[in-house]
């Protein structure tokens, strides 16, 4: 029996399941064997496998951090695009408790004040009717004063 027979042989299963990780990885079967026939060889071999377990929950904790920010990132981004087109009753939706979390709660807000700020459709018709109005009676507080003076004349001159 070979020597890497013997040592996988004597192994227990953690390793062997390690071993196998490590095929996975090591692009020949020829290099492993030349790898794994020296004991430093085995105890690189668990090093390489821990390194690579370690880089895949790191890719994994990476695109999870990811993904979230991108959500929050997204709902902004509409949030921003209807506020575009005039929508100012649009809200954000607040997806975390970070930075990002707190730049969407921090816009709908702004965007609460900015509507108390923006008068209404109604109220500005409301204003023009007024100002027209206001307008009509100072013309005909002009016209009085005008029919006022004539008259003054007309008595001065009698």
């Amino acid at each position: 029996m070979c020597k890497r027979c013997r040592a996988l042989k004597n192994m227990n299963i953690g390793l062997k399941s390690s071993v196998i990780l490590l095929l996975m990885f090591i692009p020949t079967v020829s290099s492993l064997y030349l790898f794994l026939s020296s004991p430093q060889g085995v105890s690189m071999a668990l090093l390489l496998v821990l390194v690579g377990v370690l880089s895949a929950l790191a890719v994994g904790i990476a695109l999870s951090v990811n993904r979230q920010m991108t959500r929050q990132l997204k709902a902004i981004t509409r949030l921003v695009d209807q506020v575009g087109i005039g929508d100012y009753a649009a809200r954000a939706e607040v997806l975390s408790e970070d930075e990002l979390g707190s730049m969407a709660n921090e816009l709908n807000y702004m965007l609460d004040n900015t509507l108390t700020l923006i008068p209404s459709q109604k109220e500005c018709e409301a204003m023009q009717a007024a100002t027209r109005k206001l307008q009509e009676e100072v013309a005909e507080i002009h016209q009085l004063r005008a029919i006022a003076a004539r008259m003054q004349e007309a008595a001065l001159q009698v």
